[in-house]
């Protein structure tokens, strides 16, 4: 029962995989094509869920649908050409002039190269942090479409100094490249120097797919921070729950992320899979 539109139909059974499992599973399958549009369904029902309440439940769920994704990179490379041929999705980093600039800072620098994340249910600031309460020097911008009934943000920026104008002016800039499917989710979404926990300021770039994989474990997307048997520390662990301190759009920033990644996913995948509905 093969679909050709972007708006899946239901099928009378609704499978979930977790982890190697699940994708081995995945392939086992004689319709692999079917399997794979059950797991864009369920990616597109928990984004669109998510984006219009940040309903908690719903966006650890999508950490979870998002992991399997990230697992299926081999399978669609493999599989179906253009996940490995066409290069429609887009990752951006800061310029050079703007890191010389926050050298000796904090900083993050998301940018969200397209049309940015589109969000119904901001109650609160656009934007914010720690420094904000505090009442510290800082720089913070994102970038903001308002419609109406809804609002875009592509980028977010925070350096945990004052700039001068000139500099805030370098932070619209960005380097913009174009990635296949595995070449994007390896790619940088985040780029963050904090001080740790030992009071040593790190400087780390995180893919999208790293991203993925570290809300969904430490923060009981796909696995459970109750069960304490895991005693081994990731090096981005720190960094992600630091993020969790700043907000875009009223969500924490890495919950934000996600939905952006979700967002490109459904809007490119029915395209490479040749399921996209046609005018």
């Amino acid at each position: 029962m093969h679909s050709d539109k972007i708006k899946l139909r239901s099928f009378l059974t609704t499978l979930y995989f977790a982890g190697d499992v699940g994708v081995r599973h995945l392939i086992a399958g004689n319709n692999l094509m079917e399997k794979i549009l059950v797991q864009l369904k369920r990616l597109q029902r928990h984004y669109e869920h998510s984006v219009k309440t940040y309903d908690d439940a719903s966006l650890l769920d999508l950490a979870h649908i998002l992991r399997i994704w990230t697992e299926l990179k081999p399978v669609l490379s493999d599989t179906y050409p253009n996940f490995k041929i066409k290069k429609p999705f887009k990752a951006g980093s800061p310029i050079r002039k703007v890191l010389k600039q926050a050298a000796n800072s904090q900083y993050i620098f998301s940018y969200l190269p397209g049309d940015g994340v589109v969000t119904y249910a901001s109650n609160g600031q656009l934007a914010s942090g720690p420094d904000i309460d505090n009442g510290g020097n800082f720089t913070m911008g994102v970038k903001v479409k308002n419609t109406g009934s809804s609002v875009w943000l592509s980028q977010y920026c925070y350096i945990s100094k004052s700039l001068e104008q000139p500099h805030i002016k370098a932070l619209d800039n960005e380097k913009v490249v174009r990635c296949n499917y595995g070449n994007w989710m390896g790619s940088e979404t985040v780029r963050v120097q904090f001080l740790n926990a030992n009071g040593v300021m790190e400087k780390l770039s995180i893919s999208r797919e790293i991203l993925i994989k570290r809300v969904a474990n430490i923060l009981d997307g796909s696995h459970t921070s109750l069960n304490n048997s895991d005693s081994s520390d990731n090096m981005f662990d720190e960094s992600v729950k630091w993020l969790m301190r700043f907000s875009c759009g009223g969500l924490p920033l890495p919950y934000f992320l996600l939905l952006k990644i979700a967002q490109d996913i459904i809007s490119n995948a029915p395209k490479l899979l040749g399921v996209e509905e046609h005018a």
